[in-house]
């Protein structure tokens, strides 16, 4: 008669002793004193939640508010959306290529009547992974540049 041998396919674990890297990198970090203040720093982030404005009342408050000087340099976005990277980060809702026209035209404006600067910093061309961009694409075509065109052209 043969003999059967079996194996067991329970896998030791040991869940307080980090593997190798870890346990060097970790105390590396608790040698400069440095552990604790990353952990707290990561539990900081973990606490923090998705933030969400309103496109139109954040265009309302950059109308307002803006300070008309001669170092001033009036500003403008087209969106803002950095929850693909970031599960509890920022984004904008609202945004459209007809109301970023419109909030432009409005900028060009005040800035042509009221700066000695006519310059305004857009954010941003092709910033992709936040949503923050004004090169064509499949959704809305050129319609983000051609806002930009009729706001100067106004």
């Amino acid at each position: 008669m043969q003999k059967k041998y079996t194996t067991s396919k329970k896998k030791i674990h040991n869940s307080r002793r980090p593997s190798t890297a870890k346990y060097i990198v970790k105390q590396l970090l608790d040698s400069l004193g440095l552990l604790k203040t990353l952990q707290k720093m990561k539990g900081a982030m973990h606490k923090k939640k998705l933030t969400v404005y309103n496109y139109d009342e954040i265009w309302q408050i950059n109308l307002k508010d803006i300070q008309a000087d001669k170092m001033c340099i009036a500003g403008a976005f087209k969106d803002y959306d950095e929850t693909p990277r970031r599960k509890d980060g920022s984004m904008f809702l609202g945004a459209t290529p007809e109301k970023f026209r419109e909030y432009m035209t409005r900028l060009v404006k005040k800035v042509r009547e009221e700066y000695t600067r006519q310059y305004i910093f857009l954010n941003a061309w092709n910033e992709w992974s936040e949503g923050s961009y004004i090169e064509p694409d499949e959704r809305y075509g050129y319609a983000w540049l051609e806002a930009i065109r009729d706001a100067l052209n106004s």
